[in-house]
């Protein structure tokens, strides 16, 4: 956003009344108009720029040749001549240090990536070869076991070994209590009917 009174584009412009255009006052002024170009098309595509930011300089080379020597004091002519050298060398180092440094970085950041991606790849392949060896035994069970509940609450378990086991489920043993429970109550309250 820029400071001060801007003037908007022709295309923004009022034709009926022959008016040069809009005159922008402030920057909330400058958003608002933004915003309404925006709104104006919404069905029209934007093209955003996403490159990252870097100092876009020209080329600089790796030793500046005419750097002037000191000699050239503040009383001389040539003074403006070794302070714009000094300067210009002096950005030059801060540029490369600060290339040299960005470089760095990424290469620090590349590396720790790399490594996490191998702890995350090696913990994924360890929980996978979890996850087949219970499923592994589960099948295994599955097929060595075969369980088949017949209506008399009699469990009938089938193993490879044409072995058959007998054995009471825990729902028949349990019904069987309740049974027992209800017979003994009918019981007890028909003797103390009998007994009045």
């Amino acid at each position: 956003m820029s400071s001060g009174r801007e003037t908007v584009s022709s295309r923004a412009r009022d034709s009926k009344n022959g008016s040069k255009g809009k005159v922008i006052a402030n920057d909330l002024d400058l958003q608002r108009f933004r915003i309404n170009k925006l709104m104006s098309n919404p069905s029209k595509e934007l093209k955003i720029d996403l490159k990252s930011v870097e100092r876009k300089l020209p080329s600089i080379p790796d030793y500046n040749f005419n750097v002037k020597s000191s000699i050239a004091g503040a009383g001389s002519d040539g003074f403006h001549i070794y302070q714009k050298s000094k300067e210009k060398e002096k950005l030059r180092l801060s540029i490369l240090k600060e290339n040299e440094t960005s470089r760095k970085n990424k290469e620090e950041f590349l590396l720790l990536k790399q490594e996490m991606q191998k702890k995350d790849d090696l913990k994924t392949q360890k929980n996978r070869l979890k996850r087949l060896k219970r499923k592994q035994a589960k099948e295994k069970y599955k097929k060595d076991n075969i369980t088949i509940d017949n209506n008399n609450g009699v469990e009938n378990t089938v193993n490879n070994d044409n072995r058959e086991l007998n054995r009471p489920s825990n729902k028949s043993i349990k019904l069987q209590h309740k049974d027992e429970k209800i017979q003994n109550n009918k019981k007890s309250q028909t003797q103390v009917i009998i007994d009045d």
